[in-house]
């Protein structure tokens, strides 16, 4: 009798335990939960935060695609330093190599070196075409000074010598040169950035230029300011570093499309 009342109350407090075991196990998985759930939203996001903050992503074949902004430009024509001083949309647009940073602009958009629409193959060509006649144009003006300042007869002279004809022959070509070179310029900038305003919606400003003059008075005044607005605005550079000397004014390494 005494060992069936002592193996009762044994099982009568195992049994306690057991159910005060399975209520606090009740009661601790809705607190695992939520501090699962906490977990979870406090995790980091796998995604880029510099994807959500610009107009870039990648596609499915790993080609890095860019969304300018429609109707409005990304930034001004005065934006020239945004990125720094030292940045390559700087470098590729100054006086002596504006045709440079078209040719990669024109690239972008899948134009000829004159800012026309053209086949990707024709395309593919447009930064180099400018390149070399860039470097062709300066090349060039280099011998022509060099000649000139050689048949000029007042540089170490104390008084005024008239100089031969064939001096004034070589400052008449290198004249026309430089004009030649200059309209050329502002023709492959009119017809690109017509071209760019036109794929984005971007409304011309008529305060300073008449209606329908804005691209070619820009491009003839500023030059080097139009392709700096437009490296900036067919890319974007705080997703990637720009390249001086690569056809798209980025890494090799990244095929771009613009949609």
């Amino acid at each position: 009798m005494i060992f069936t009342i002592m193996f009762g109350r044994r099982r009568s407090q195992v049994s306690a335990s057991s159910f005060a075991a399975d209520v606090e196990m009740q009661e601790m998985e809705p607190l695992t939960l939520a501090a699962a759930g906490n977990n979870d939203s406090a995790a980091p996001s796998p995604t880029n935060n510099n994807a959500s903050q610009s107009s870039t992503n990648t596609d499915c074949n790993g080609r890095f695609t860019v969304s300018p902004p429609v109707g409005r430009w990304r930034d001004s024509l005065w934006s020239w330093c945004r990125h720094g001083p030292f940045h390559a949309s700087i470098y590729n647009s100054i006086c002596c190599c504006v045709l440079t940073g078209a040719g990669q602009v024109a690239t972008r958009m899948q134009l000829s070196y004159a800012g026309q629409v053209a086949s990707a193959s024709q395309a593919a060509f447009a930064f180099k075409t400018l390149l070399k006649t860039t470097v062709l144009f300066w090349m060039t003006r280099t011998l022509l000074l060099i000649v000139i300042a050689t048949l000029d007869p007042n540089i170490d002279s104390q008084h005024w010598v008239e100089p031969p004809t064939s001096y004034y022959f070589f400052c008449a070509v290198d004249d026309l040169l430089a004009y030649i070179y200059f309209g050329f310029t502002v023709m492959c900038l009119k017809n690109i950035r017509s071209h760019v305003r036109q794929k984005y919606n971007i409304p011309e400003e008529t305060n300073c230029c008449p209606g329908g003059s804005e691209d070619t008075c820009c491009s003839l005044i500023c030059p080097c300011l139009v392709v700096g607005q437009l490296l900036r605005h067919t890319t974007d550079y705080s997703a990637y570093p720009g390249r001086c000397c690569s056809s798209t004014g980025l890494p090799d390494s990244i095929p771009v499309d613009l949609v």
